[in-house]
């Protein structure tokens, strides 16, 4: 990659970086900072195959490194002298105490004796001379040197004591981000954003994860005191995000890492490459019902291509969650709520969640064969307004994937748009009420050229000198979209279902390591991920090979997953 090659990646960084940093400012710091480095690094001969891949952990580790400098306690120094630790060189030791609380230095100092206490308080503090302390103390100038080396090895020993109780999340805080499989309740907020926008939360829940712990061991593994994290620890209990255990608190979701998703991952894409052949053929009587149906015949090739797409991942992923429930014999619905024992209600949200585990030296990949980010299937995420417009209501239903239209993406783009502007902007333009665009957000237009390359909005022409910007999605309403629940959609998922059974028992072959705390859930958890890269997987190969889709490339040429809905007038 070349530097001209790199500028060429700006407006993606900004993107990636606007997912982080909602802040514009903040955004372009994070961009400049990011191209700097690469800049140094090209210039200093370092080849880079995957100029994205590249950028984009650059960008990462100078995010966290942002959020580590936002969440420290702030060091304070004052009446210490900057050689208070120092021998000859700088140890390990030394450089942990420069980033650290210096209350923790005077707690440390406070617990020596006379004799040692007052000559480190006069040097250290007061900046007293040897021969002045010796003057004033009355003691020989080797006597003040002997205390104050002596003074100084004990309050290391104690400070390195101190130190011990701190867990890594004290001083390098880890990221996690905790999602539902299931529903919230309000699409604009919901109580994940509780944890996902709190650093301090994610880390209390990163450490009662694997065995349940009291709140002064939270308090001191974390460093901060009982007093502040106790109300956070009131609000995950509040909201079921964490739990009782005696007199201890625990974790009450699974955590997943990175790992866990790659190693799922690897056999998800082999079962993939097993059964993609057969399952297309089976897909094509259910292809050709939808093909007939009057709301397929009316849209344009995108978004006939859009549906069969749509149709096909509910299909496959309806399967692997089928199978997640039966083998704890539970019974599968297409609504959530049909499914026993899965709609768990709890204060704002239903169902079950999880949480994704991020290292500070994390990389995104969306390579095929060595990530799972290109596979990864978050499932549908829809957000319905009721009342809207003079109709019983407006959704939008979107599969998070990799290959187009992503939810995660309107978060990239500047405007921002929360999960009900995102149906109102798509509205406004499909029903010609474009005024209404600057009301829901005025920031909108900013983003008409990369949601026309994300294949979500395209132009028309409306005049000789205008484009029309128009809705490149499927719009049906919602009695059309019941068709992705009718009969033969049960039928379809059932034969599958039953005819690969022992094929995807090998979903069930490697389960994740969860703790013993979650009691009846471990199990759910052990498999929860298991099949999360499998039907986009399939996809993949089935355009790859030239079944469907031949040679489309769909990081240039996306398919936006995406469908809206329409309910009744009022």
């Amino acid at each position: 990659m070349t530097e001209t090659e790199l500028l060429e990646h700006a407006d993606y960084l900004l993107r990636l970086a606007l997912s982080k940093n909602p802040n514009m400012d903040d955004a372009e710091d994070l961009v400049s900072e990011t191209i700097i480095s690469a800049l140094k690094s090209i210039r200093s001969g370092k080849k880079i195959e995957n100029p994205k891949a590249f950028l984009s952990g650059i960008l990462f580790h100078k995010f966290t490194d942002g959020l580590r400098k936002k969440y420290s306690k702030p060091v304070l120094y004052e009446g210490f002298s900057s050689d208070f630790f120092m021998d000859n060189e700088p140890s390990v030791l030394d450089k942990m105490i420069m980033r650290e609380d210096a209350e923790n230095i005077r707690k440390s100092i406070a617990s020596q004796t006379r004799n040692y206490r007052e000559v480190l308080v006069r040097y250290y503090i007061h900046g007293q001379s040897v021969g002045k302390i010796s003057d004033e103390l009355g003691i020989p100038v080797n006597t003040v040197k002997s205390r104050l080396n002596t003074a100084r090895q004990n309050v290391k020993q104690e400070f390195n004591r101190n130190m011990e109780k701190f867990e890594k999340e004290s001083y390098e805080p880890q990221w996690l981000t905790v999602g539902v499989s299931g529903e919230v309740d309000n699409p604009d907020f919901s109580p994940f954003s509780m944890v996902n926008d709190d650093r301090i939360a994610q880390n209390l829940l990163i450490l009662a994860y694997e065995n349940p712990v009291t709140i002064p061991e939270l308090a001191g593994a974390i460093g901060i005191s009982v007093a502040y994290i106790e109300p956070v620890i009131d609000r995950l209990l509040e909201y079921d995000f964490m739990k009782k255990v005696g007199d201890k608190v625990a974790t009450n979701f699974a955590i997943y890492k990175d790992e866990d998703y790659i190693e799922s991952a690897k056999y998800d894409k082999a079962l993939a490459e097993k059964l993609y052949r057969p399952l297309w053929e089976d897909l094509q009587p259910v292809l050709e019902n939808l093909r007939n149906q009057d709301f397929f015949k009316r849209q344009n090739s995108e978004a006939k291509t859009i549906l069969e797409v749509y149709t096909m991942l509910m299909i496959l992923q309806y399967i692997t969650l089928k199978m997640t429930l039966e083998r704890r014999g539970l019974k599968f619905g297409l609504n959530m709520d049909e499914s026993d024992d899965f709609f768990i209600s709890h204060k704002g949200w239903h169902g079950y969640a999880l949480g994704n585990l991020y290292t500070t030296d994390f990389r995104y990949d969306w390579d095929y064969f060595t990530g799972y980010l290109c596979t990864q299937l978050n499932g549908c995420h829809t957000v319905e307004i009721p009342d809207y417009k003079g109709l019983k209501s407006i959704a939008t239903h979107a599969y998070d994937v990799s290959f187009g239209w992503t939810f995660t993406k309107w978060y990239s783009l500047p405007a921002a748009l929360s999960g009900t502007s995102v149906a109102k902007a798509l509205y406004a333009l499909y029903s010609g009420e474009e005024e209404d665009l600057c009301v829901i957000n005025s920031r909108f237009f900013e983003d008409v050229e990369e949601l026309k390359r994300l294949r979500i909005l395209k132009s028309e022409e409306a005049s000789e000198n205008e484009d029309k910007i128009c809705v490149n999605i499927p719009v049906l309403s919602k009695t059309e979209h019941e068709w992705l629940k009718s009969e033969i959609i049960h039928k379809t998922i059932n034969h599958l279902y039953e005819k690969y059974k022992d094929d995807f028992q090998d979903f069930f072959q490697h389960p994740v390591k969860i703790p013993e705390h979650l009691g009846k859930m471990k199990d759910f958890y052990e498999y929860l991920i298991r099949g999360n890269c499998f039907p986009v997987a399939v996809i993949y190969q089935i355009v790859w090979n030239g079944l469907y889709l031949a040679g489309r490339d769909f990081q240039k040429d996306p398919v936006p997953v995406m469908v809206m809905t329409l309910g009744d007038k009022n």
